[in-house]
């Protein structure tokens, strides 16, 4: 699958990262963008529609 993202020219996204195992084995198979539990366990609606929390998101954009 690697190599024909290569060949694309296309970046690979892994989703579901939940363990540093999985990070490290992830990294030697050359994958370097990802997400999932082990960074950022997901938030609650009023968060995200918090106004302060939004204004200082978009301050990182």
């Amino acid at each position: 699958m690697r190599n024909l993202f290569a060949i694309l020219d296309l970046d690979i996204i892994a989703e579901g990262v939940e363990t540093e195992a999985h990070l490290n084995k992830l990294q030697q198979m050359g994958c370097f963008c990802y997400q999932g539990y082990y960074f950022a366990r997901p938030e609650l609606i009023s968060y995200w529609l918090n106004t302060e929390t939004f204004a200082n998101r978009s301050r990182l954009l």
